[in-house]
């Protein structure tokens, strides 16, 4: 009797513990982004965020690249001490898009925003919002999908507050967890591959020099929008000699969860 009473309260307990990492699992990726910073020692950094990969009504994200974003969750979990979720199917005009602290966007085609997922951007960026928008083909000059990201911001934020501009080597971008003296590393500008494949010599013709900086957006003193005509997710993609390219990605992350006026710090 004593026996099977044991067997009931472990099987009961087992199928608790179980459920419980299950709702674990499931409430995880939509916790509110939050950080505790070591004043002493900015690797000394403890929280949680979700990453989000980006999808809009009229374009839907490269799914090779699905496996970039993968790739830099797990290495926030490598070289972090930031419990770090992801969404792989986050629409532009959800209300959810709002409590993410790092949002990626990436296209390889010509797109327009609806008029919901342009009034939901604009409310997520003036908000503490904080977007890395990237052309995953870079060129000597702009694409069509270069253009395309560049001018969503442009259509959420209207034109005369949608200024690019290069971010400055001083940045902390370049310092919040790794530092990067000398600005953003190469991304796949130059000896271009995915995954582990050579483009043609057609492609790498077009490809004459790396792209010294990033540019940025910022919404009265706050870095908003990270424009990068690198291609960091054909990168990231690969699974070998992309440590640099994953370590500004950690950067990246670590800023939009620590900048002040961002939905992690906000008040």
């Amino acid at each position: 009797m004593l026996k099977s009473r044991t067997i009931f309260w472990f099987s009961a307990l087992s199928i608790f513990w179980t459920l419980g990492a299950c709702w674990a699992q499931i409430d995880g990726s939509h916790k509110k982004p939050t950080v505790v910073i070591d004043p002493s020692n900015k690797q000394n950094i403890r929280g949680n965020i979700s990453i989000a990969f980006a999808w809009g009504d009229h374009f839907s994200p490269p799914q090779q690249y699905l496996r970039g974003i993968i790739n830099l969750k797990d290495a926030m979990l490598k070289w972090t001490k930031i419990d770090t979720a992801m969404e792989n199917h986050l629409l532009l005009g959800s209300p959810q898009l709002l409590d993410m602290a790092f949002v990626y966007v990436t296209t390889d085609n010509s797109f327009d925003l609806s008029g919901t997922e342009k009034a939901n951007v604009k409310k997520y960026l003036e908000n503490g919002g904080f977007m890395m928008i990237e052309n995953p083909q870079p060129r000597t000059e702009a694409g069509p999908a270069a253009a395309a990201l560049k001018q969503m911001i442009r259509d959420a934020l209207g034109s005369s507050r949608a200024r690019f501009q290069p971010i400055p080597i001083s940045n902390p971008i370049y310092h919040s967890f790794f530092d990067f003296d000398d600005g953003p590393p190469n991304g796949s500008e130059i000896g271009l591959s995915v995954s582990g494949t050579s483009v043609t010599s057609q492609r790498m013709q077009s490809i004459t020099k790396p792209v010294l900086y990033l540019e940025g957006v910022w919404i009265n003193d706050r870095l908003a929008v990270v424009f990068s005509n690198k291609g960091y997710i054909v990168k990231w993609t690969d699974m070998q000699s992309n440590d640099p390219q994953l370590k500004m990605g950690v950067n990246l992350i670590v800023f939009a969860l620590t900048q002040e006026g961002g939905i992690a710090t906000k008040k």
